[in-house]
């Protein structure tokens, strides 16, 4: 599981990487906040949810009877869940139901109300896997780094098989849409992460500016403390105001560093000018990281900055062991913090402007192993917002009755096509973006016109 704390030494090395995309944001200041876009025109923010360890989604959505739930219980064994919360869909009817699980009421509601789409059996393909009969081709290429936690991860970020593309596809998404609307300056809270460093966000103008869940590290240990405390802080501020040097390495870390530090003291200072939501967001860390990205959305649109994206994250999916209590408390940690986000968004009437989706490196296998589940590779996904085309089942809800995982029908650069056009690149840069998705269909579209 990954440990997303985040501490003294991580800030600094996360802050220095994050600045490579914010010295411009430094030299012009605030003179280019007067200088930007109308405040709110033409803004639109995308969230990634990384739901890290491989979430065991098959269980976020389960039969409610006849052969189909009697299926499902002999495959899931002990790992069964209860019978669920009813749903059903406007384009997809089931002859046995299907529910989400009874910890995901929050999403549920969103569901009916036309907020929230499931993206079903998704996952890394680089060519189709099945046949045109629906039997399964075997010598089909698989992409590198399966059922491995960092390549999967990786797959999912990256939207190319491993040896394909550099950087992510959001940072390589922020890119195009910078280079296609001539946007003098890489703002850097246009590119944010409260999740930890990752390829996601990692293009070649921008790259993820890292900070913790409430959108700005405490640096008071820098001028604070005990011990050789005046010598600390002299020799700190000796090196912001008189460093010069003709090494260009050291003179390139020194500009980042600095950036690093006015960056966040510059957040800081914008986070707490915004008022708190109305909206109460669970007390977990999932919660708190969406309500920061709440705030920085509305700091982001009084910028004029025109699109943001961002990414959090939620450990623990990498359920081997003690499933059965981690994996429910984990869905109700998730749908309770969407909710409340999705909410804050309503309050603030920008709900159209925001989408949030989930990704996971995996999903896991069917076959209990006792107490618990291994590694798979397809799963489901969440795509929630209010210009989402909701109550909605895309892709396939298959069955779960075959004996160890299910093999993905739809291509996850299928996925990031439709999110990657609403945000607003063209048609030949999302060829250019997602370089398997000739493969396949480029007909899934999640959004309202």
């Amino acid at each position: 599981m990954k440990d997303l704390r985040i501490n003294r030494r991580a800030f600094i090395k996360q802050a220095v990487m994050g600045s490579l995309g914010a010295a411009a944001y430094v030299s012009s200041g605030l003179r280019m906040v007067s200088a930007a876009a109308t405040p709110g025109s033409d803004y639109k923010a995308l969230v990634c949810v990384f739901l890290y360890g491989g979430n065991d989604s098959f269980n976020m959505f389960t039969p409610m009877t006849g052969a189909s739930r009697q299926a499902y219980e002999d495959v899931r064994g002990n790992l069964a869940r209860p019978l669920g919360l009813e749903v059903t869909p406007a384009n997809m009817t089931f002859a046995d139901g299907i529910a989400f699980d009874q910890n995901m009421s929050a999403l549920r509601t969103l569901f009916n109300n036309g907020a929230l789409a499931i993206q079903g059996n998704v996952g890394p393909l680089v060519v189709p896997m099945y046949n045109s009969d629906g039997s399964v081709n075997s010598n089909a290429k698989k992409p590198h780094g399966l059922y491995a936690h960092d390549g999967s991860q990786e797959n999912w970020m990256r939207g190319a098989d491993l040896n394909q593309k550099m950087g992510g596809w959001g940072g390589r998404m922020l890119d195009s849409w910078h280079n296609n609307n001539a946007v003098q300056e890489a703002n850097f809270i246009r590119d944010i992460s409260l999740g930890g460093t990752n390829t996601w966000q990692q293009g070649i103008r921008y790259s993820p500016y890292a900070t913790n869940s409430d959108g700005f590290i405490e640096t008071s240990f820098l001028t604070t403390g005990t011990g050789l405390l005046s010598t600390r802080t002299n020799a700190i501020n000796n090196y912001r105001t008189n460093f010069s040097t003709s090494n260009r390495l050291q003179q390139a870390f020194f500009d980042l560093y600095s950036s690093a530090i006015d960056n966040n003291a510059s957040l800081a200072t914008q986070i707490a000018a915004v008022a708190d939501s109305t909206v109460t967001y669970p007390a977990t860390n999932l919660g708190t990281q969406l309500n920061t990205v709440a705030k920085l959305i509305e700091i982001g649109r009084a910028n004029g900055v025109g699109r943001q994206i961002f990414f959090v994250g939620l450990g623990g999916f990498d359920t081997h062991k003690n499933q059965v209590n981690t994996h429910p408390a984990l869905l109700t940690t998730l749908s309770e913090a969407l909710a409340s986000f999705y909410q804050d968004t309503q309050v603030k009437g920008i709900e159209n402007e925001v989408t949030t989706f989930t990704m996971s490196e995996f999903g896991r296998s069917l076959r209990s192993n006792g107490d618990g589940t291994d590694h798979g590779w397809a799963g489901h996904q969440l795509i929630l917002g209010g210009s989402v085309d909701g109550n909605k089942i895309y892709g396939d809800m298959p069955e779960q009755t075959v004996d160890f995982n299910l093999i993905p029908t739809t291509a996850n650069e299928q996925m990031f096509a439709s999110l990657a056009t609403w945000f607003g690149v063209s048609q030949p840069d999302i060829n250019e973006l997602f370089p398997n998705l000739h493969q396949f269909n480029n007909d899934i579209n999640y959004f309202r016109s």
